[in-house]
């Protein structure tokens, strides 16, 4: 008789199926120590809460209250313990509590709104890299009648930039006067408010309200530099409640670009050598010309071409003309044709782009004003030289292509950015502005102002003035927006003037106006741009400056006493006729 024993592939999968079971109650296993360990951590945090509890209940009623809170007493507000191996974090905060049963507020029948404190307890710990907690709450009524035990109220209203109140703001009350100094935390409620009746009577409470992804509001010191501070710190009186509003809201950022403004430009030869040229046949360069090939002895070649190297600017805006001068004999002609590159290769623009280029062009200069910037953003001019008569050639002294190009970032300015809240006043009664920061743009000419609050902003750039923003200074951010602003500008000047006109109805940026500004021997029009601003350099600081204002359509406005100092500005409107 045979007997079968086990084949190689019996054994693997006799050992995989061993390994899934094995694997599976090992998932178990972990499991159950996970879920074991969770458990017990549990139960220590559980033990620990009731024992502080425990604690607190056994305190009396003026005791109980915590070190530097609100009311004060002798709990710690943190406390940390290790239990088991594990590290826990028990927080205590008790607060007074204004019962509606006897009326809210100043509606409270017996005029104390002090009516029990109200304890939680929250010990917080990790376990299975998740962080765990365990609350308790118990409320404690005093034996007798409710009472401020001789203390006064604060009530810190948290709102936004439009006055709607802001929930789950961290409001923090420092005050290093009373005893125990007061250091406590508490969170704004619906109402945006929080309520902190029993507050020890003194001077001094500073207070600090925030929130993530929100501006900050506080309380400011009275010191030398800020001898009258805006908000300063509160004052508790015994029996009266201390109010004040704190206003925060989501943050923006502002993106800052520094440039200088579109300005005309032109590439031009004048032929000294050849080497500008993309092609060229039977044509040179000679005495200053492009020529035909050969000379007047031996006789010049009947025809040849020329094509320039492409112009590719940067910041390309507009193509406005080709022109070129020439000398033609009688006999000889240059035609003039415009090319497009593109992968190394020239390619003539196509008469639906450029009527009559096929055919060429026999005079300049040539309106390209028609050439789309994005479709060909690279030209070269080009020509075909002939003549009828060996001993001549037509000569073409020099070509330009013209353009106008920008705007073009100007690197590395550096700038100051204030914004126009104040916290106080300093010892020589100028105010002390809430926002000043030192900034510089990259080399891209741009960077970004981060967490800023809502307010007015002005930027001052260092060695330039701001002949232009279409965005007028100073800029209005308002809360959780990121705008951005384009800063125009021009050579500094020791005083200089920025005109910003309007329209009187709309209040619309007016672009066209001639604004002629004139004293004495000075006498200078300048046309608004499209950001109804202009610009006038190198003035001198004088009050008496007449200013002119028209437009067709509207009311000329002369304008008399126009100051310059450094770098002015002047904001005016125009209306309708």
């Amino acid at each position: 008789m045979y007997t079968r024993g086990f084949s190689l592939i019996d054994v693997v999968v006799g050992t995989a199926i061993l390994l899934v079971v094995f694997v599976a109650l090992l998932g178990v296993f972990r499991a159950s120590l996970a879920l074991t360990a969770s458990a017990k951590a549990r139960s220590g945090a559980t033990a620990l809460a009731s024992e502080q509890m425990e604690f607190v209940r056994s305190l009396t009623y003026a005791n109980t209250g915590t070190v530097g809170g609100i009311p004060a007493g002798t709990v710690p507000q943190t406390q940390t313990r290790t239990l088991n191996g594990i590290d826990y974090t028990i927080r205590t905060f008790i607060q007074y509590i204004d019962d509606s049963k006897d009326g809210l507020g100043t509606l409270d029948e017996n005029g104390v709104i002090t009516d029990y404190k109200k304890i939680k307890v929250t010990v917080s710990y990790s376990i299975n890299n998740r962080v765990q907690e365990v609350s308790l709450v118990s409320n404690r009524s005093p034996k007798g009648i409710e009472t401020t035990e001789g203390g006064g109220t604060l009530q810190i209203q948290t709102n936004n930039a439009v006055g709607d109140p802001v929930e789950g703001a961290q409001v923090h009350i420092q005050n290093p006067n009373t005893n125990p100094t007061v250091d406590v935390t508490v969170f704004s409620n619906t109402n945006g408010t929080v309520f902190l009746p029993g507050a020890a009577t003194s001077t001094g409470y500073k207070v600090t309200v925030s929130k993530s992804g929100y501006s900050t509001a506080q309380t400011y010191d009275q010191d030398a530099q800020n001898v009258s501070p805006n908000p300063g710190h509160l004052t508790v009186t015994e029996g009266v409640t201390t109010q004040s509003t704190f206003a925060i809201d989501v943050l923006s950022t502002l993106a800052v670009a520094t440039l200088e403004k579109i300005k005309d430009a032109f590439v031009e030869d004048s032929f000294s050598t050849s080497a500008n040229f993309s092609s060229q046949n039977n044509t040179t360069v000679s005495g200053g010309s492009l020529v035909l090939s050969g000379n007047a002895s031996a006789g010049y070649i009947s025809s040849g071409t020329a094509t320039a190297t492409s112009t590719s600017p940067t910041y390309l805006a507009a193509w406005h003309s080709a022109t070129a001068t020439s000398t033609l004999p009688a006999g000889t002609s240059a035609v003039y044709h415009i090319f497009y590159e593109s992968g190394g290769s020239y390619t003539l623009l196509p008469d639906t782009v450029l009527p009559g280029n096929t055919v060429g062009f026999t005079s300049t200069p040539i309106d390209l004003t028609g050439v789309a910037t994005t479709t060909y953003p690279s030209l070269a001019l080009g020509a075909t030289l002939s003549t009828n008569d060996a001993s001549s050639t037509p000569q073409i002294h020099s070509w330009r292509l013209s353009f106008s190009e920008g705007p073009i970032p100007i690197p590395n300015v550096s700038f100051v950015a204030t914004g126009s809240k104040t916290i106080g006043i300093d010892g020589t009664g100028a105010p002390i502005l809430k926002y000043t920061q030192n900034a510089v743009t990259g080399p891209d000419g741009k960077t970004t102002l981060l967490n800023l609050e809502w307010d007015s902003y002005n930027l001052t750039v260092s060695n330039y003035d701001v002949a232009e923003a279409c965005q007028p200074l100073p800029l209005a951010v308002d809360p959780n927006t990121s705008p951005s602003i384009n800063l125009f500008l021009e050579p500094q000047t020791s005083n200089a003037l920025r005109l910003t006109v309007r329209d009187g109805a709309s209040n619309a940026l007016l672009s066209g106006v001639s604004a002629e500004l004139v004293r004495g021997n000075y006498d200078t029009t300048v046309t608004t741009s499209s950001c109804g601003q202009a610009y006038f350099p190198a003035l001198t600081k004088a009050s008496d400056y007449t200013l002119t204002l028209s437009k067709s359509g509207y009311t000329t406005d002369v304008i008399s006493n126009v100051s310059v100092d450094g770098m002015s500005t002047f904001s005016t409107t125009l209306d309708t006729l």
